[in-house]
């Protein structure tokens, strides 16, 4: 079966389990017919960054956006699916368990996302292919959602009627108003939008777009309201079969009443000997890029991570600056949590993906981390290996390690494993020295390779010990992986 048979299948045995579940609960809510109340809804223009303090109507109702509040039948059956287990699976096929529309991506969704769709970028650079990876983004996406396409996907996908309904009671015949300094605009109909800040946001979003890599040839990646394609160049047939790509995605797109947002639509053009072809969406030419955010992360045309290692060091120093200027204590036990919780991730975010090719860009990263340490009372003189020995205990270089290694077993033994399965192959010899798990090492040519998360992390693999790769949990292979760490670098 084609991968998006086989996806659209999932999601329908998903939606049918997940109207099983919630009918018979279901009919035990209170009717959301007698709560009108909530169908109308006022909001208060917020003035941000760069608008005038003084807010005129006429600004705002172009601007309305599907209120999150208020959506009682909705929240009622936002509570049944975070408490039933049997739901689970919905969430799972749909490939969302957090809320994508906060502003920091789930991380283990965006590494899987990001290391997936790069682990074939890269086997294609390294043979020698040009690539274009064409980055898409939907205008407004969560609030452009038609209801009346939505509640017919639902059903289409094998949803009840009686749950149906319930979406369709909640969603449908809602009005709102904007209110600026006491006065009020013309109630409008809302007639699209999920609703945001709830499970049941991104369910429904990606209910809706399941259907956006029907028919593509190319390797095509979402997450939420992001999607990337990437493209060979270099024949005549692949570069006329991405606009044929293209033009089936801008053709879903209007279909469903949903738009592209064109302007922020890039191409990144891979490798010196690239052709550089333009590409379409629609009538517009995309505009080219030498580097390009994905999922909070700066790719560049060369692939070596140089511009996302320098912005990361970037942002931690700035928390570093912050925590300097604003707390006067340099005791240990204040510093070390404030630079854990607001400097550190930002050098640790999808860092597996990310993890700086050379050593000018690990120096980089460790300066920080060598800053943090600094700050703390009777420890400034000392050697930063001293230094490290109670507060951080490792260096970033070996927590990258820990860390590569920690999510190597959850592609192999945990929460990853069904991507696992295509990313990496296990070796069947029978006499292996230490332990039984053993991968192989494909070949390679260029450092952007070889150094990718992939491929650089299965001699380490290899090495490690039995009782390390044999663990029956996560959180004990992490205790048997930090007593043996101090050897493996």
């Amino acid at each position: 079966m084609p991968p998006a048979e086989h996806q659209v299948a999932t999601v329908q045995f998903a939606l049918q389990t997940f109207g099983t579940v919630l009918n018979p609960r279901s009919r035990a809510l209170p009717s959301a017919a007698r709560e009108q109340g909530w169908r109308d809804a006022s909001q208060a223009a917020v003035p941000i960054a760069g608008m005038a303090p003084s807010l005129r109507l006429a600004d705002c109702r172009q601007e309305l956006a599907p209120d999150p509040s208020g959506q009682s039948a909705l929240s009622h059956l936002d509570i049944i699916i975070s408490s039933s287990p049997s739901l689970s699976l919905f969430l799972a096929v749909t490939g969302l368990e957090k809320c994508p529309s906060t502003p920091t991506p789930s991380k283990s969704r965006a590494l899987t996302n990001l290391i997936a769709f790069y682990d074939k970028v890269t086997c294609l650079v390294d043979v020698g292919r040009a690539v274009d990876i064409v980055y898409l983004d939907f205008s407004r996406a969560f609030d452009k959602v038609s209801h009346s396409l939505l509640l017919e996907k639902l059903m289409r996908y094998g949803l009840d009627k009686w749950s149906v309904g319930w979406f369709g009671n909640g969603l449908t015949g809602r009005t709102q108003r904007v209110v600026v300094n006491s006065s009020f605009s013309n109630w409008q109909p809302v007639r699209s939008g999920v609703p945001q800040g709830s499970i049941l946001g991104p369910t429904l979003f990606n209910s809706f777009i399941s259907g956006l890599d029907d028919g593509i040839k190319r390797t095509l990646m979402k997450f939420a309201d992001d999607t990337k394609l990437s493209v060979e160049v270099d024949t005549w047939e692949g570069r006329a079969t991405p606009q044929e790509d293209l033009d089936r995605l801008d053709e879903w797109a209007t279909k469903n009443l949903i738009k592209f947002n064109k302007d922020k639509c890039k191409v990144l053009h891979l490798r010196k000997c690239n052709p550089g072809v333009q590409h379409r969406l629609g009538s517009t030419q995309l505009g080219s890029s030498s580097v390009e955010r994905d999922l909070g992360v700066l790719g560049d045309n060369k692939l070596n991570m140089s511009e996302q290692c320098a912005a990361a060091a970037k942002k931690a120093n700035r928390m570093l600056g912050c925590i300097n200027k604003g707390i006067t204590s340099r005791d240990k036990a204040v510093i070390i949590p404030l630079y854990s919780a607001l400097a550190r991730p930002h050098l640790e975010y999808c860092v597996q993906f990310w993890s700086p090719l050379y050593k000018k860009d690990v120096d980089r990263l460790e300066r920080v981390q060598r800053r943090a340490s600094k700050m703390i009372k009777g420890l400034g003189s000392l050697p930063y290996e001293e230094r490290l020995r109670e507060p951080c205990s490792f260096n970033l270089e070996k927590r990258r390690l820990r860390g590569d290694l920690v999510t190597m077993f959850q592609y192999l033994k945990g929460g990853y494993k069904e991507y696992g399965d295509s990313l990496f192959t296990r070796s069947h010899m029978e006499k292996t020295r230490g332990n039984g798990y053993k991968l192989l090492l494909g070949k390679f040519q260029l450092d952007t390779r070889g150094r990718f998360f992939t491929m650089r992390i299965i001699c380490y693999w290899n090495n490690l010990p039995r009782e390390v790769v044999d663990s029956p949990t996560l959180d004990t292979s992490k205790i048997q992986l930090d007593r043996v760490l101090g050897h493996l670098v």
